[in-house]
Order: C-alpha cells, then structure tokens, then sequence
C-alpha cells in the first residue's frame, strides 16, 4: 500500500470522511475514532453521497484529512470513490483507507492499482486501527 507519510497533524486536527451504508459499522468506527481523539467526523452512506459532499466543502475551502470508505454501497461504491478522489489534485495524497469484506486479490490488487492507503478487513479490532492511523497521523 502507499505511503503517505506526509502529515504528522494530531488524531484530534484531523477532518474525518467516513463512508459506510451501514449504520452499525459508522458506529463502531465512530466509536473508535472517537476514542483515539477523533473530533470532526463526517459520515455518508455511500460514495456519491460522500462526493457530494466533498464538492460542497471544497467550495467552502476545506478538505478531508483521512477518509475511510467501505467498498461495497449500492449508490457509488468504495472503488468508484477512490478513483474520483485519486483524479483530484487536492486530494490525489489524502490517506485513503478501504474498510471491507472484501478479500479477493483481485479486489486488493484494483484497489492498490487505484491508489489506496491501506487495505483493511472486516471485521477489523481497534488494535488495528490504531496500528495504521499511526503510520500516518499522531494520536
């Protein structure tokens, strides 16, 4: 997976995307986040939900620091939204993190070609999530 040590910004400063159509799991990553210090969370239920919203803020000068998508949504998948946000020069280097049940290589190999920061199953435990965040940000 990429790389992209590129900010040394606090869990606390971080603006957050985070996209799942399951509220169950936009809790228990909430829930996580919250506890490493996580403060601006956005959610969306699927990738055009989310790319809409990245849209309106970019209009307001203000970008996501990390998102974290789940891959499979009925209205834009994961994928799709890696693809546009890896098109973007404002976000072409934002650590972007696949949250899913996909275990195929195929799919982890679409999604490393794609540009994702870090490739990451369910079901996932906190210890795991902290180990990646600090590849890339401070807790």
């Amino acid at each position: 997976m990429n790389n992209y040590n590129i900010y040394k910004k606090k869990i606390s400063e971080l603006s957050i995307l985070l996209v799942d159509d399951s509220q169950c799991m936009h809790e228990i990553s909430r829930h996580i986040l919250e506890d490493l210090g996580a403060k601006d969370i956005t959610t969306a239920y699927s990738g055009n939900d989310a790319w809409k919203i990245i849209n309106k803020l970019q209009l307001q000068d203000k970008i996501f620091d990390l998102i974290i998508s789940d891959w499979s949504m009925s209205d834009g998948s994961g994928i799709e939204l890696l693809k546009k946000i890896r098109s973007t020069d404002l976000y072409k280097n934002i650590p972007f993190f696949m949250l899913t049940a996909e275990i195929v290589d195929d799919s982890v190999n679409i999604a490393q070609r794609e540009g994702v920061s870090e490739y990451i199953t369910k079901p996932f435990s906190q210890d795991t999530i902290v180990t990646i965040i600090k590849k890339y940000f401070e807790l």
